[in-house]
């Protein structure tokens, strides 16, 4: 494993496997059911908070207190080891767009369709990130720092997410509300595309 190109097509190897397993119809409820349903559950509301923002009934979390506030109102009370990945993938990702965020809210810009739609799609990349780096840590490939796993898992989330990710964005006319209304519609299909590999179809995009 010294070698970093073999590294890094382990880690993809193994994730494309973890994937497959997941997406198993016989393994299905048990393992890819708790991952669907935390992330689904919570991209609806992540797109519903971001449309608040943007119609302004709720403020861009602004300091350590706002944003565990905003999580958890994002992440609800789910505290099995998936919703947890999930609220760790939902806190990166809200620190990847704060500098952005905070820049439009200063401004007293909205954030628009454009910010969401790059926030769901880091989102899920963080999803699959953390998901796959909690199986790969235990028992797949533990004898990596987690470190480095986490780099190549989002170097292969990255790709899997402009694979197969239904996109909520395009119309001409879309502002945030209503991208926003179309990544919830595709909650469920976005992360269960994600898990089981399946292209995403033209009844799937914007």
């Amino acid at each position: 494993m010294g070698d970093d190109a073999a590294l890094s097509n382990e880690v993809r190897r193994q994730a494309d496997r973890l994937c497959d397993t997941m997406g198993n119809t016989e393994n299905h409820r048990s393992i890819a059911e708790p991952v669907i349903s935390s992330t689904a559950d919570t991209t609806t509301r992540l797109c519903e908070a971001l449309a608040d923002i943007d119609t302004g009934s709720r403020q861009w979390p602004t300091d350590e207190a706002a944003l565990a506030e905003f999580v958890s109102a994002v992440c609800g009370d789910n505290d099995s080891i998936h919703g947890a990945a999930v609220r760790r993938a939902l806190v990166t990702t809200v620190e990847q767009v704060d500098v952005d965020a905070r820049a439009r809210v200063d401004n007293g810009e909205p954030l628009g369709d454009g910010f969401l739609c790059q926030l769901y799609q880091l989102f899920h990349v963080e999803v699959m990130t953390e998901v796959l780096l909690q199986f790969m840590c235990e028992s797949v490939l533990p004898g990596v720092a987690s470190v480095v796993l986490r780099t190549e898992l989002g170097t292969w989330a990255v790709e899997r997410v402009a694979r197969l990710l239904p996109n909520p964005c395009g119309e001409p006319d879309s502002d945030t509300v209503a991208v926003a209304r179309r990544g919830s519609e595709l909650a469920e299909t976005a992360i269960t595309n994600l898990i089981e590999g399946r292209e995403t179809g033209p009844e799937d995009t914007a």
